[in-house]
């Protein structure tokens, strides 16, 4: 698929993390859409305040 659906499923994705730990914070820093061999994502853990 192209990059603008990538992103949107993207922000999907770290919506439902957000969602299931109001905490947690997903950042996809490689897309294959963008030229990767592989998508990768980090998946941090913000103090409280810090969002």
């Amino acid at each position: 698929y192209e990059g603008v659906t990538c992103r949107l499923m993207s922000a999907a994705d770290e919506g439902m993390i957000r969602g299931l730990n109001p905490r947690a914070k997903m950042e996809f820093r490689h897309r294959m859409t963008e030229g990767m061999e592989e998508c990768l994502a980090d998946i941090m853990m913000v103090k409280e305040g810090e969002e």
